[in-house]
């Protein structure tokens, strides 16, 4: 079973992590700079939150999900 990209929590959590990175890096980059550790943390956090997200997926996804018959 294939499910729509719009339904993948794992699509949305780093969708969201796209967005706060960017909003990071144009509007003030000594918060990044000025707060490695913290930048550390939230990456390791990041990946953990992928790891458990793969590990509940069990379907694939598709931009364009095939119609069911």
């Amino acid at each position: 079973m294939i499910k729509s990209i719009f339904k993948s929590k794992t699509i949305w959590v780093n969708v969201l992590t796209l967005v706060a990175g960017g909003i990071a890096f144009f509007q003030d980059h000594d918060i990044v700079v000025n707060n490695p550790d913290t930048v550390a943390l939230m990456a390791g956090v990041l990946a953990l939150v992928n790891v458990g997200l793969r590990f509940l997926t069990d379907t694939g996804v598709a931009v364009v999900p095939p119609k069911a018959e």
